[in-house]
């Protein structure tokens, strides 16, 4: 289905080639709206933490929970990408594996992000009290 430069061929040789072509496309297009999706919803948190900067009484939701979607938003459109190239790769029209393992690498640090973003204490809410409880309970040498 691709053509040397990695492109769809701009006239396909059959029906269901034209077909599949124009299913990969709208897939495609599906996985970068949800990438649009978390990018919005990353913008968004900034403004929620301008907010509470501006304004640290007011009532807003937590920046690092939209962070966590936005991240999970951008995971699900990644793994479609990647099941895409791999499934280009085994019928043999991927020009080459890169687009494969240049898929897992960004997989892996979008995945590495949303891990650190869990992570934070900040998000299991009395996180940061109980790590503070930890180190005050240690001995002091």
């Amino acid at each position: 289905m691709r053509g040397e430069n990695g492109l769809l061929p701009l006239a396909p040789a059959s029906g269901q080639e034209l077909q599949e072509g124009l299913r990969l496309l709208e897939e495609s297009q599906a996985f970068l709206r949800l990438i649009l999706a978390g990018l919005a919803l990353q913008y968004a948190s900034l403004d929620v933490q301008r907010q509470n900067l501006l304004e640290p009484e007011a009532c807003a939701p937590d920046p690092q929970n939209m962070q966590i979607g936005a991240s999970l938003l951008t995971l699900c459109a990644l793994f479609g990408f990647q099941r895409q190239a791999e499934a280009l790769a085994e019928q043999g029209q991927a020009s080459d594996c890169m687009d494969v393992k240049l898929g897992a690498t960004s997989i892996l640090i979008t995945l590495i992000r949303f891990l650190r973003l869990v992570g934070e204490p900040s998000f299991r809410g009395e996180g940061s009290a109980l790590a503070e409880t930890e180190l005050l309970s240690e001995p002091v040498e």
